[in-house]
């Protein structure tokens, strides 16, 4: 998982196997125990939008947009089990079921996938056909500050890619 800042203050919360997804809380529902499930991330959507909070005994609370500041993300139950359920509650900052550890990877990692969650790694080649565009993805996790990335093709000829990692192929 990797925590996206989305320059408003807020977070999304992805997983790094399916980088287009995110948590996201069921129907941006805002009741006691609903549901927390992983969905198609959207910027807009308030249900996959989250700040975090941090207490001074290193706990981390996650506190999802589309249910105000009094949710939490918990775990169900306070279930040990593998397979516990993940939902959103009523903050209680005593409750061990919704404090988190979050630690930052120290592993520099770049994750480039597409619109249709497929992932790609270096070296990595795809099919594209003649008069398809193809939208690529990156990101990247380690000690460098920056997101930014530079998208460019070994052959100008076949296909010319965007500042944003759109592909285009040339007829």
């Amino acid at each position: 998982w990797y925590l996206e800042f989305l320059n408003d203050g807020m977070y999304s919360i992805r997983p790094l196997h399916a980088p287009a997804m995110a948590l996201n809380v069921y129907y941006g529902g805002s009741a006691n125990n609903t549901n927390v499930q992983i969905y198609t991330f959207n910027t807009n959507d308030s249900a996959s939008r989250w700040t975090i909070r941090y207490d001074s005994e290193g706990h981390y609370y996650l506190n999802p947009f589309c249910a105000g500041n009094n949710s939490l993300l918990a775990v169900q139950n306070n279930s040990t089990a593998n397979g516990g359920n993940v939902v959103i509650q009523n903050a209680d900052y005593n409750a061990d079921n919704q404090k988190w550890y979050l630690e930052k990877c120290t592993e520099e990692k770049i994750v480039v996938y597409d619109n249709d969650n497929n992932l790609y790694s270096s070296g990595q080649t795809f099919i594209i056909n003649i008069g398809e565009n193809k939208q690529l993805h990156a990101i990247y996790s380690g000690q460098l500050n920056s997101q930014e990335f530079t998208w460019s093709t070994q052959n100008d000829n076949i296909v010319s890619v965007g500042s944003t990692g759109i592909i285009q192929t040339k007829n």
